[in-house]
């Protein structure tokens, strides 16, 4: 009975200790720089969300919504308005991610840039927001 008594004091100690080490020890903490502290009286970095009223809908207007493109009566999809343009947000990064060259790529003269490209991908990013 000793034995036995004298065996898991042993090993309850053995394992008492091995559970004891931190997670300092099994992986250190890893290092963190803080950022510099802005100037005083600098105002914070706000990133304005993309939104369509304000900033997709001049896009769509000058270059996917144009006379003989994507308008009412025109190409399929009609892009001249909100709803039409989310629901086919998709197709339409897809086809302006596209080469120029490319059969389906859009718009056909080429007249986008990355900055629309940008724009219209944080737009999707963002929520879709109308306004």
């Amino acid at each position: 009975m000793k034995k036995q008594l004298l065996i898991a004091s042993t090993l309850i100690a053995i394992v008492t200790a091995c559970a004891k080490k931190s997670v300092e020890e099994i992986a250190p903490a890893p290092v963190v720089t803080p950022l510099p502290a802005p100037a005083p009286g600098t105002p914070p970095v706000v990133v304005a969300k993309v939104k369509y009223t304000t900033d997709i809908k001049t896009i769509m207007d000058t270059k996917c919504a144009v006379s003989g493109c994507h308008e009412v009566n025109g190409v399929s999809p009609n892009l001249t308005n909100y709803n039409d343009v989310k629901g086919n947000i998709t197709t339409i990064l897809n086809r302006m991610n596209m080469g120029q060259g490319t059969g389906s790529f859009m718009p056909q003269g080429g007249a986008k840039t990355q900055t629309d490209i940008d724009k219209v991908t944080k737009w999707q990013t963002d929520g879709l927001l109308e306004q």
